[in-house]
């Protein structure tokens, strides 16, 4: 069995599980928040001859979630791992980054790492690209994809770069622009139709509703999957964003995001 234990907003890294997963086949996909049953994934990871780690990258690094999912939970040392990430811009030392996390707590390395061009959806700092684009960089992602699935299934290595200082460039950068307040920033406007799909796609269960408006609880993790996903485009964060689209992966459905069902 193969598993692919993912982070995501906005759908692009379950849509690059999802897709691997149909590449290799009999592989079970597993989503890193805050409410997660461990148990789970623990049994999960015993039973799996390749375990992919696939998350986003922030500001250069993995997101706060999943670094501090994969330094509380222990991986098999003589299991393939590999790392999958997907980012807009640059990867720097995110793949440092599970390297040095497995490290710590398996006391074992990554056997390959795989980078994943998609569309940014950091929507808080740059409205998205136009449609035509956006399905372009996806499909190029599926054709990558494609490849990455021979290399898991053959079980190829490919000995991380490790770059320490990089790495401790990044985390201080992921400090800056991805803070825990920043949802301060966050706020509904009278498009809200009260129908808490913000709430339900959150990872971090930050959302609350409140005479069924959101909420913000300062933990956020900048997913940005509450502002994207909004089908009344009612979430704003400060002004910019009003005049802005919005970003979700095209192949992925807002349901297959939702953590309350």
């Amino acid at each position: 069995m193969n598993l692919i234990i993912y982070f995501t907003g906005t759908g692009n890294t379950l849509h690059a599980g999802k897709i691997l997963a149909q590449e290799l086949g009999d592989t079970s996909l597993f989503r890193i928040s805050k409410n997660m049953d461990k148990a789970k994934v623990r049994d999960l990871i015993n039973e799996a001859d390749t375990i992919g780690i696939a998350a986003p990258v922030y500001a250069g690094t993995l997101p706060y979630m999943v670094s501090d999912f994969m330094k509380e939970i222990s991986f098999p040392k003589e299991t393939y791992i590999y790392s999958l990430l997907t980012c807009a811009g640059s990867k720097l030392s995110a793949h440092t980054d599970v390297e040095l996390c497995l490290r710590q707590t398996s006391k074992r390395g990554v056997d390959n790492n795989f980078t994943l061009t998609y569309p940014s959806n950091f929507q808080t700092h740059m409205a998205p690209k136009d449609e035509e684009t956006i399905r372009q960089v996806v499909g190029e992602a599926k054709d990558e994809l494609r490849k990455v699935a021979s290399l898991v299934r053959n079980k190829e290595k490919e000995e991380v770069k490790v770059n320490k200082f990089m790495a401790a460039i990044s985390r201080a950068s992921l400090k800056i622009f991805v803070k825990k307040d920043a949802d301060k920033n966050f706020y509904s406007d009278d498009k809200c139709i009260s129908c808490g799909i913000c709430q339900k796609v959150c990872p971090a269960a930050n959302i609350d509703l409140v005479e069924g408006k959101p909420r913000w609880k300062n933990s956020c993790e900048s997913c940005m999957a509450c502002i994207n996903l909004c089908p009344s485009k009612a979430i704003q964060y400060k002004e910019k964003t009003k005049t802005w689209g919005r970003y979700a992966n095209p192949e992925i459905n807002t349901n297959e995001l939702k953590l309350i069902k």
